[in-house]
């Protein structure tokens, strides 16, 4: 990451000064460790039907998600509709 977690939290800070208490590591910002491959692979792991599962950039940083080596750095989250097997 660049910049790793002291950067991240920085920005974040700077974004949203009315957060909480500073964080110092990965798990303090609330992420999972986990990546977009990830939980597709679970989904269907889980028997799930991906109707739609799509990843949603980091505004400003629409192009990088698409490219497989620095998609994990531009994901802001998921957009997916998962539907039960009959």
């Amino acid at each position: 990451m660049i910049g790793g977690v002291r950067g991240v939290c920085e920005m974040r800070q700077a974004r949203s000064p009315k957060q909480p208490a500073p964080v110092e590591t990965w798990a303090d910002l609330g992420l999972s460790g986990r990546v977009f491959a990830d939980y597709r692979r679970a989904a269907r792991k889980a028997g799930f039907r991906l109707a739609r599962f799509e990843a949603i950039p980091i505004k400003g940083f629409t192009s990088l998600p698409k490219l497989p080596w620095l998609s994990r750095f531009f994901i802001f989250g998921i957009s997916a509709r998962l539907d039960k097997p009959r």
